[in-house]
């Protein structure tokens, strides 16, 4: 039940535990799983907003400049690219 994210409190009432210590050490190991796992989801693959859109494993090791460093090339090749198609189609219509 903790693995499909059923809080303690619940499990403890479920499971007629007299108190949540008591489910807490009787199911240690799945909570550790479970932080552990958050943990490497928080650190690893969510990017966050505070921090420019990457993740906190990003920053700590350097890579972040060079990844918002390439979402500037991206976003100013976009740009271009639809400043260059949008010009096409003015002179086309121009033309006819």
């Amino acid at each position: 039940m903790l693995k499909a994210g059923v809080y303690p409190k619940i499990v403890q009432e479920w499971l007629g535990h007299g108190s949540i210590a008591v489910t807490l050490d009787t199911y240690s190991h799945v909570v550790e799983e479970a932080i552990k796992a958050f943990i490497d989801f928080y650190n690893q693959r969510h990017y966050h907003e505070g921090l420019g859109d990457v993740t906190p494993c990003a920053v700590y090791t350097g890579e972040h400049l060079g990844i918002i460093q390439r979402r500037r090339e991206v976003k100013n090749r976009t740009l271009q690219a639809r400043r260059d198609y949008n010009r096409a189609i003015r002179e086309q219509d121009r033309g006819l």
